[in-house]
């Protein structure tokens, strides 16, 4: 299960968050991806670096205009802390991702990556 896992600490921001404020996270971070909370602390999408520069940077648009909200990538995969690890390799591998958003109880509770689920199924440690 999933939550057997070790878990990837998910860098958070808020829908309101400006994408100034976002880009300056990621580079804060190193990171490539940013999850994008609501008012409820729920899930509510995800932001990459190339969403930032696809949507904005390359179209010449200003940051300053916009929120996480905004440019934020919606509906994505979401996997479940009971879920058995092999499928959620399947799935990562099927939908080419690197990492996937783990939830308990609908809760953000980490990141697991497709190195990780790959290292549990084969015992690598």
């Amino acid at each position: 299960m999933l939550k057997e896992c070790t878990l990837l600490e998910a860098l958070q921001c808020k829908e309101e968050d400006t994408l100034v404020t976002v880009a300056k996270k990621l580079r804060e971070y190193a990171v490539r991806y940013i999850y994008v909370m609501n008012a409820q602390e729920q899930l509510a999408g995800v932001i990459s670096m190339s969403d930032i520069n696809n949507r904005v940077a390359a179209e010449g648009k200003d940051p300053k205009l916009f929120k996480a909200k905004d440019i934020m990538t919606k509906n994505i995969k979401v996997y479940d802390d009971e879920m058995d690890e092999r499928e959620a390799y399947k799935q990562c591998v099927q939908a080419k991702l690197t990492a996937c958003p783990v939830v308990s109880k609908g809760k953000l509770v980490g990141v697991v990556t497709v190195q990780e689920l790959l290292n549990r199924m084969t015992h690598v440690e």
